[in-house]
């Protein structure tokens, strides 16, 4: 793992249970929000509504 000012990088080993996964990744989210390193940012806001990807050129269609 590696927290930085504008990049987060976060490793994951799939060969642990996934319910140690989870709470790992709970913990680390977590404790970057309680510490103030991270907040939630209103600007790029999820919304309910999907977005179709676009076609893979070589899927043929236009």
């Amino acid at each position: 793992m590696r927290d930085g000012l504008d990049r987060y990088d976060l490793v994951i080993d799939f060969s642990w249970p996934p319910e140690d996964i989870v709470a790992g990744l709970q913990q680390v989210f977590s404790d970057g929000v309680r510490s103030g390193r991270w907040s939630r940012s209103d600007h790029h806001r999820a919304t309910d509504e999907t977005e179709e990807a676009a076609p893979h050129p070589e899927d043929g269609l236009p």
